[in-house]
């Protein structure tokens, strides 16, 4: 193959998930299976906190990150739970932080 056809495939969005093939590799999911991205899965307020779900690959470190502003943008995003490989293809946090306020999450992985 030339490097153009490896610069092609690591663009590419086989799988239609949203995610190029080089974004897969780097979470540990599967190009060729919508099913298997990183993402966020659920987010919703709890007794204690608010509970926030998320699935990806099993060999990549995970972090959730939030923040209270998006439009603020010298606010910066804060790692509140890093996950360590090997990961469970799915997971969930309790985020204790958030129980009066609105909250942005994010979910970040990489080998």
């Amino acid at each position: 193959l030339t490097n153009g056809t490896f610069a092609t495939v690591e663009l590419a969005d086989i799988d239609g998930d949203g995610f190029a093939a080089w974004q897969e590799y780097l979470a540990d999911t599967n190009p060729t299976n919508r099913q298997s991205c990183l993402q966020l899965t659920g987010v919703r307020f709890v007794e204690n906190g608010t509970r926030v779900d998320w699935k990806g690959g099993v060999q990549a470190s995970q972090w959730l990150e939030a923040k209270y502003n998006l439009a603020n943008t010298g606010e910066q995003w804060v790692a509140i739970f890093t996950n360590l490989p090997p990961t469970a293809t799915s997971e969930t946090i309790l985020d204790k932080g958030a129980t009066n306020a609105m909250r942005f999450y994010r979910i970040r992985a990489g080998r």
